[in-house]
Formats: C-alpha cells, structure tokens, sequence
C-alpha cells in the first residue's frame, strides 16, 4: 500500500518569550490522508471525489492568477471550458444548462437551456465565437461571437448509439466530431450530414484536438488513445 510520510512541526509556548518546536516524522498510508490533503489544497473549491468518470467541481469555480483565486462563480459544474483566443468567457455545465460566465465582469452573460438530459461536455471552435455541448440524446452548437449571441444555430439528434464527448476539427471548422459507444460521429454542420468512424472497443469519452498539428485525439474505456488527421 503506498504511504506518505509526513513532516510535522508542533510549537509550544515556554514560560517567557520563547517558543520549541518539535518535528514528528509520521508514516500513513497514503489513501488514508488523501481526504484530508484534498482539503488543505484548497478551501475555495469543494470536490466530490471518487472514481475518475464522476469527479466534479461542485459549487465554487475558482479561476487562479499567479496562485490565487481570483474570481469565485456560485455554480455547480461537471464540465468547464475558457474562450480560446479571448479568454473572458467560461463556459460551465450544470445538468441540462450551460452557462456563460464573464471572467472580467464576474457575471453570468448567457445561461443555455434547451437540452433536456445532462450534458456531458462543452467546447469551443478554434476561433472562440461557436461553442457546442453534448448531451446523450444532442448535440447544439451555440453562437458567441458578433450579433446573435447564445443562440442555438445547429442541433443533431442522436438516432443510435448514445454521444458522449465532442471536439470541432481544427482545420475543417464546420465539422464537429462526436464521440459515441466505439465511434465517431462526424457531423458536417453546414450540409447537415454525417458519417460513422468505428474507433474504439469501449466508450469514447475524452476528444481533444492540436490547430498546429491538425490531430484530433480519442481516449476511450477500452484504455486506448487514438490520434486522428
């Protein structure tokens, strides 16, 4: 069983001015102090921790400069993405909404309902001003940019295997990959079509992509991870 060993330092008043201070060395098995090193990180945000597929963020999303948190939104949130290039919106899901919260101003700008199941995951176009989230029976994509901000502009209903992740292609913007039970759904947004990739053996529940390299990565339960051009 891994342990951790501990530094401990005890101080204790003498009579007069001075102070002594003792060091106990402390052995403890590592998952029994986890709890507690979880809490000392840190107070501003509250964790449920479990198994890596239910780990939230619930109540505070704390957004750090310099290592101090400087923004606290009174959210609770199971996925979080910043604006790439501007950086001033957070997108948060909570349940079946995801909102739009203005890191400068501190205030929520947009809260985007219409999907009636949770979502799963957020993100963001390359160029920030789209932003797609992810629920088991939908997908929407949503404008951010110039005039007809949190509008819903595409939805895809799902008509098999459940959608679980999403990632917009770094190159072909209007080309959203969906990652399913052992697929890849890709949706063209623009003609309304898509296409099926088989993938994986297992659900595919983590996409991410590179604009330097053109990649788009999958990881899936079946630990594996993929890369895709």
């Amino acid at each position: 069983m891994p342990r951790l060993v501990l530094q401990r330092l005890h101080s204790t008043k003498l009579s007069g001015s001075g102070m002594l201070t003792i060091l106990a060395i402390l052995s403890v098995p590592l998952w029994d102090i986890l709890p507690l090193l979880c809490h000392l990180i840190s107070t501003q945000i509250k964790m449920t921790l479990s198994a890596p597929a239910t780990r939230m963020v619930r109540y505070a999303t704390g957004v750090f400069n310099n290592g101090s948190c400087s923004s606290v939104f009174k959210v609770e949130s199971s996925q979080m993405r910043f604006q790439p290039h501007h950086g001033r919106f957070l997108a948060a899901a909570a349940d079946n909404v995801v909102s739009i919260l203005d890191v400068e101003t501190q205030a929520c700008r947009h809260s985007l309902q219409g999907q009636t199941k949770p979502v799963h995951s957020v993100c963001w176009d390359p160029s920030g001003e789209f932003l797609a989230s992810v629920s088991e029976d939908s997908v929407r994509v949503w404008t951010l940019g110039s005039g007809g901000e949190g509008e819903c502009v595409h939805e895809l209903s799902c008509n098999g295997s459940k959608f679980h992740s999403c990632v917009f292609h770094p190159t072909y913007t209007s080309l959203l990959v969906i990652g399913c039970y052992q697929s890849l759904e890709l949706w063209n947004m623009t003609e309304n079509k898509t296409m099926t990739l088989s993938a994986h053996d297992g659900i595919i529940d983590a996409l991410t992509m590179s604009t330097v390299t053109g990649l788009v990565a999958s990881a899936s339960h079946d630990k594996f991870f993929k890369l895709w051009k």
